[in-house]
């Protein structure tokens, strides 16, 4: 049996280089999994943006691509519990996530991680996006019915 774990990334390219290496050592342990937002999409992300790395599109599609050439699945968390702010904020920002959104889908990034249902009609609806979407436990679901 391997033990399978789930990473935060801060976007290191030299963190990443270090899970492949031991990916490649360990026949037990395996990272199959990196999570992580970027400061120019705090908004959408649960961390505040000075906590967040500040990296351009040519870093992010490389760290995809890397983290994908080596079995490593990336997942981008958008899991603001209020992204923008408020409602009236995240409807006028719709176009923008929905061009994120496709822009990450074809980059390779597996899954986006939400902790607001209208992300997921977001997602689904005007993104018309098939991209695999995890709810984030921020949501605090509690039962099926939720």
């Amino acid at each position: 049996m391997i033990n399978e774990f789930k990473l935060g990334t801060n976007f290191d390219i030299d963190l990443l280089e270090s899970i492949i290496n031991l990916n490649q050592l360990s026949t037990k342990n395996k990272v199959t999994e990196m999570y992580g937002s970027d400061r120019y999409h705090s908004k959408l992300a649960a961390r505040p943006g000075f906590r967040l790395p500040d990296i351009d599109h040519t870093q992010f599609e490389a760290y995809v691509k890397k983290a994908n050439e080596a079995g490593i699945k990336f997942n981008y968390t958008m899991n603001s519990i209020i992204p923008y702010g408020s409602k009236g904020n995240l409807v006028d920002h719709v176009d923008e996530i929905v061009e994120f959104v496709k822009y990450c889908e074809q980059i390779g990034v597996y899954r986006i991680t939400i902790a607001n249902p209208m992300m997921l009609e977001i997602i689904r609806n005007y993104a018309h996006s098939d991209i695999e979407v995890e709810a984030s436990t921020i949501m605090h679901v509690d039962t099926v019915s939720q």
